[in-house]
C-alpha cells in the first residue's frame, strides 16, 4: 500500500511539474506577444532605406550634432532614442535614403522595423565615423 501511495504522489508531483512548465511557458509567450504586438512603439524619427545599401555615404555622419547614426553591416543606421530630430542628415544623403516615418516610401516601409530592430538587439554598436576621421 504504502508503494501505490509514493507512485501516486510521484505521479502527481510529476504531473505538477509539467504544469507549472507548461505556465512558465505560456506566461513568457504572453508577454513576448504584448512586448511585440501591443506595446506601442515610440515613432522613429528617421530612419535610412534601401538607397544606402552597400553605400555608406556618412555625408549624413557628418552634419549629425549627436553622433546617432550607426554603422551597420549593410547600411548605416540612425538611433531612434539619440536622435534628436534635427533633419540635418536628410538633406546631407547623395542617395536619398533618409526619411522620416511617415515619409518613407511604401516600397521601403520594411526598413523602419529594420532600423528599429536593430538597435534592440543589444549587440555592440559603434558610432560611425564621417568621413573626415
Amino acid at each position: 500500500m504504502r508503494k501505490e501511495s509514493n507512485r501516486q504522489v510521484a505521479r502527481y508531483e510529476g504531473s505538477a511539474n509539467a504544469s507549472l512548465d507548461t505556465v512558465a511557458r505560456s506566461t513568457q509567450d504572453t508577454a513576448s506577444f504584448v512586448v511585440n504586438n501591443l506595446v506601442e512603439r515610440k515613432p522613429m524619427p528617421y530612419i535610412i532605406a534601401e538607397p544606402c545599401i552597400d553605400v555608406k555615404d556618412r555625408g549624413c555622419v557628418d552634419v549629425c550634432p549627436v553622433d546617432c547614426i550607426y554603422e551597420g553591416p549593410d547600411h548605416l543606421y540612425i538611433h531612434p532614442e539619440e536622435c534628436i530630430d534635427c533633419g540635418a542628415c536628410e538633406p546631407e544623403c547623395p542617395v536619398t535614403a533618409i526619411f522620416t516615418e511617415e515619409e518613407t516610401p511604401e516600397e521601403w516601409t520594411s526598413y523602419i522595423k529594420k532600423n528599429a530592430d536593430y538597435f534592440e538587439t543589444g549587440e555592440e554598436r559603434e558610432v560611425a565615423l564621417g568621413r573626415g576621421s
